[in-house]
């Protein structure tokens, strides 16, 4: 997440490349990009090193994918910023134009997060910008200073490419790019007479099976429906297919001047989905017929969600740099924190120095009585309202936590150590949970004539590792059936808890109908689970206390959720380095503190003993940077305790047991590990 670190390691890593290239003199690197999330880093990265005063002689390239609405942009960059080097002394560079291959991959990226998708939604689209690109590249004024790869199998656009190269007399400063072994005859015509570079892919042995995924990517790619090469096997003018690409070629001409290049993304982010507080009535398809829209992810990789990220977290962290907060306890509509009450201390967990950030008052029996009052009160009077009604104030609450998001973010990463991709991962859900509860009911009714009526006061107990999700799903699901809530969160999350209920207070909800206590685990949770007036008791946590809970109120209707251990199966057919990235993330992310993370790792046969598969792991669990939430180059964070014996023990060697990664401590914090492997576990 943090654009400047990535940005420092790569320019390092690129300054030894460009070093070599100069003491080798004829060696030329090109600098690609995969995906639309590294263009920005990726052009960063190029311009700075190379506007170093030690490699302004260099010459070298950089590629632009045509399919990215960006691209064009980026040329127009590049230019201004190469005049500048060339004033300076520098080189010119080079810019290979390619139409781009990763298409389906940022589709399902986009898809999974919610995003709008950064490519061109036509191949036309694309053939005119890439066309659009080459107009202003080829003019001799700019082909000069930025020389030109003009990549593509596609025979109409060749042509057309190299009669502008003949119009503007620029044939030197240019190339044709082709692919060994996509269009062999083509590639032999066109070698015969023009200068040509042919992109030969090269694998050793053991590294076949990147080969093979990198062939299906450009097997998908060339037979894609509107691809040229599907359509170019015994191509013969005037024919069916020559006519369909010609008929394409001339589509891609006339739209040149149509077609807007403003990124998808960043369009977006101006017309939005964030709407000002307090605005929404009902949710976004309670009025239609539209299948349920989740809420879409943040794109941290636009500047201006990491320049916001940034001013929040420099906001929380100034908020505790002289003195912690005191949480009080809250009694319907009365706020209690005498010197009297027993308190809580909570400390900076992305700290090696003690920090103290909040002291939470700790609710006694007679206040949980009066809780449990108030709550009796409330549900007379919500389970009165209409569904509509209580949608509205649900949508509403949603809407506050909308607008809220970065600083919940900030309060998770302060009291839980989670990252804030993690916690932004919660607020989305919660969102979701407060449109998508009125959005079934709306549903239910409109297919079923029927009544609905709330059991009473909902309880609901919920953990530390998602401390903003997990309660909000239950308080909105409650709420929405018309019952009156409790909220009991685990003691280690409190203060994120009151930072989500006050979104719901704020958007009507009473103080009576939604209520938070304040106490830890033992007699005064028994206390209040064994009440009779709890009708409804919904837990995520561990079996031994469900099975206490369900001991202590068995009249109670109990919706649960508990823990166990997720196993990762690996076989010997998947593609390895995808599937490292997914066991990675999977089993250190919120330092491997979800409910879902995978804690054993089942490997065939052929993967266990491949040495290449094991280095491979080892270097991407190595390669995690670990340490505060707050530094957003670290995808680690702090543990919400120390290790408890549980842990001492799977930190310890049994017999035929070795370590591919041993644990070991970040620094003096004992709450922060590195990630560990452990291999060979047995049964």
């Amino acid at each position: 997440m943090s654009h400047e670190h990535s940005k420092k390691i790569l320019k390092e890593r690129l300054s030894k490349l460009y070093q070599i290239s100069l003491q080798l003199k004829d060696k030329f690197i090109n600098l690609d990009m995969e995906e639309y999330k590294d263009l920005e880093l990726t052009l960063e990265v190029f311009m700075e090193t190379l506007m170093q005063k030690k490699f302004l002689s260099v010459y070298a390239g950089i590629v632009l994918q045509a399919y990215l609405p960006d691209a064009f942009d980026c040329y127009k960059r590049l230019l201004k910023w190469t005049k500048e080097r060339i004033k300076k002394g520098g080189s010119p560079i080079k810019v290979r134009i390619v139409k781009g291959a990763n298409m389906e991959m940022e589709r399902v990226e986009s898809s999974l997060h919610g995003w709008q998708m950064p490519i061109f939604p036509t191949k036309v689209e694309t053939d005119a910008n890439y066309k659009k690109i080459i107009h202003l590249a080829i003019k001799p004024e700019n082909i000069k200073k930025i020389h030109l790869g003009i990549a593509s199998h596609n025979l109409f656009d060749i042509a057309y490419t190299e009669i502008l190269r003949k119009h503007y007399k620029v044939e030197q400063y240019s190339n044709f790019e082709m692919l060994e072994g996509v269009a062999e005859r083509s590639r032999e015509v066109i070698g015969q007479n023009k200068e040509l570079i042919l992109y030969t892919p090269i694998a050793k042995q053991k590294e076949f099976i990147n080969a093979i995924s990198y062939l299906i990517r450009r097997l998908d790619e060339n037979t894609a429906k509107d691809n040229f090469l599907r359509y170019s096997f015994n191509l013969k003018i005037n024919s069916q297919n020559w006519l369909f690409l010609k008929n394409n070629f001339l589509k891609s001409i006339s739209l040149i001047d149509k077609i807007k290049n403003t990124p998808f993304r960043e369009k977006e982010e101006k017309k939005g989905k964030q709407l000002p507080k307090h605005q929404w009535q009902i949710p976004r398809q309670m009025n239609s017929d539209e299948n349920f829209i989740n809420e879409k992810e943040t794109d941290f990789y636009l500047a201006k969600n990491l320049l916001k990220a940034e001013k929040v977290k420099e906001k929380w962290q100034s908020l505790f740099l002289k003195n912690y907060q005191k949480v009080p306890i809250y009694l319907g509509n009365k706020v209690i924190q005498n010197s009297n009450l027993k308190t809580i201390d909570y400390y900076n967990p992305n700290e090696d120095k003690r920090q103290l950030i909040y002291k939470v008052c700790l609710s006694s029996k007679k206040h949980i009585e009066k809780n449990i009052s108030y709550a009796e009160k409330g549900f007379l009077a919500w389970s009165k309202l209409s569904w509509q009604q209580r949608a509205k104030l649900i949508c509403k609450a949603g809407n506050i936590i909308r607008n809220k998001r970065y600083d919940l973010m900030a309060c998770m990463a302060l009291v839980t150590g989670k990252s804030f991709l993690e916690g932004d991962n919660e607020i989305t859900e919660a969102v979701d949970f407060a449109e998508y509860y009125p959005y079934s009911i709306k549903k239910l009714h409109e297919q079923v004539d029927m009544k609905t009526t709330g059991k009473g006061i909902a309880l609901v107990i919920t953990p530390w590792n998602f401390p903003t999700a997990i309660p909000a799903g239950g308080i909105i699901a409650s709420l929405m059936a018309g019952n009156s809530v409790i909220l009991k969160p685990a003691e280690q999350a409190m203060p994120i808890a009151v930072e989500l209920v006050k979104c719901f207070w704020k958007a009507g909800i009473s103080k009576e109908v939604l209520q938070i206590v304040n106490c830890q685990q033992g007699e005064d949770l028994n206390y209040l689970v064994q009440n009779p007036a709890i009708t409804t008791i919904i837990f995520t946590g561990s079996t031994e206390t469900l099975l206490k809970i369900k001991n202590n109120n068995s009249n109670a209707f109990i919706s649960a959720e508990t823990g166990g251990k997720n196993a990762m199966i690996v076989s010997s057919m998947a593609d390895r380095d995808q599937a490292i990235k997914n066991i990675t993330h999977s089993a250190f992310s919120n330092s491997g503190q979800k409910c879902s993370a995978a804690s054993l790792l089942i490997l065939e046969k052929e993967l266990f003993y491949c040495e290449d598969f094991k280095q491979k792991l080892k270097d991407a669990c190595q390669s995690l940077e670990v340490g505060s939430a707050f530094n957003f180059k670290n995808s680690v964070g702090a543990m919400i305790s120390t290790p408890t014996e549980k842990l001492k023990q799977a930190m310890t060697l049994e017999e035929g047991e070795q370590w591919l990664v041993p644990p070991k401590l970040k620094s003096k914090n004992k709450k922060i590990f590195f990630p560990a492997i452990k291999w060979n576990v047995k049964k």
